[in-house]
């Protein structure tokens, strides 16, 4: 820190700030030590719901290191606070952040980081879990440098843990560019199968006519939804059954995923930040002017889940009507 810039040695982020605790909290709290100068909770652009990091700034550099050795471990509500001194964004620590599939239901963060620790500095880690608190076998770990990442992918994905048949899936969880108003072609378009499967670059005229897929899910599938999303998948609105899936859905790049209804605020960035929490994404394609997208995932329950607990949500003043994409929504777009 000798030789960093005054804001190196005054800003600092807070990791692992319990979900309840409102920007207002983190600034009375750290203010308790000194001077604080300004305050920010991350929040999700698309839900507004906090992710668990925020950075505080101080006024006095002392003040600053003191709430470091003070506030560095303390215990809040259920969550242990991370303290550190932030960095300024660089090359080097950008896109850090891995998506982990394939992980044991009962692992714990804990282990998750232990796992993940041999190869790097750890940030932060997040087991995702469903509302009954039961992991969803998936997870983030955000390393210090994105070489560390890559070392970890190249030493555990497809890997299988010890007491489990399941492969990891170990991969960078980059959202896209909010600044690009467009996500590029799909490479899948470049293949016969891929330009059958997938709509391609230029639409024109007429509404869309959006038919809802009718999905079987067994009974593990089912319970490992929220009960709201349970109750999504059972309405009215949302028609399912006990058939099978349309596998019209399935394409190079994963399920395919038809969005209906976006918002004129709609940018890739806001797909993904819709669509991530359920699952690993491998490519979105945005039509803004035509009111719709498309979202591929790479793991069928997850774009059920997905599905399910997002068809017939307001988002911006719309209503989303979200399926795996079908013929009928083919014929419909025409070339």
């Amino acid at each position: 820190m000798e030789n960093g810039t005054s804001d190196e040695r005054t800003n600092l982020i807070i990791n692992y700030v319990p979900p309840s605790m409102s920007q207002e909290d983190i600034k009375k709290i750290f203010g308790t030590v000194g001077n604080v100068t300004s305050c920010k909770l991350i929040r999700d652009r698309a839900t507004g719901q906090s992710l668990g990091y925020a950075f505080v700034n101080y006024d006095n550099p002392d003040d600053a290191n003191k709430a470091v050795r003070e506030m560095n471990g303390a215990r809040l509500q259920n969550k242990t606070l991370k303290v550190s001194f932030a960095r300024p964004s660089s090359t080097e620590i950008k896109n850090a952040n891995l998506y982990i599939s394939g992980l044991p239901k009962d692992m714990k963060e804990e282990e998750v980081e232990a796992l993940f620790k041999p190869f790097g500095k750890i940030i932060t880690s997040k087991v995702l879990k469903d509302v009954s608190g039961e992991g969803r076998g998936t997870g983030f770990v955000r390393f210090d440098k994105r070489c560390e990442a890559q070392t970890a992918i190249d030493d555990l994905n497809n890997k299988t843990l010890p007491g489990t048949n399941v492969k990891l899936t170990v991969k960078f969880a980059n959202p896209p560019n909010s600044r690009q108003p467009a996500m590029p072609l799909s490479p899948a378009l470049t293949s016969p199968l891929g330009r059958a499967l997938t709509p391609q670059r230029n639409f024109s005229g007429g509404p869309v006519h959006h038919q809802m897929l009718n999905m079987r899910y067994s009974p593990m599938t089912a319970s490992s939804f929220s009960p709201a999303c349970q109750a999504n998948c059972h309405s009215p609105n949302n028609s399912s059954s006990n058939s099978y899936t349309n596998l019209s859905g399935l394409t190079p790049q994963g399920w395919c995923i038809f969005v209906y209804g976006l918002p004129q605020e709609a940018t890739p960035l806001f797909l993904y930040k819709l669509f991530s929490p359920y699952g690993a994404i491998t490519n979105i394609e945005l039509k803004l002017d035509k009111g719709y997208g498309f979202v591929n995932m790479s793991n069928y329950e997850e774009a059920c889940h997905a599905i399910c607990c997002l068809n017939g949500t307001p988002q911006h003043g719309k209503i989303l009507q979200v399926s795996f994409k079908t013929p009928k929504n083919n014929k419909s777009l025409q070339i």
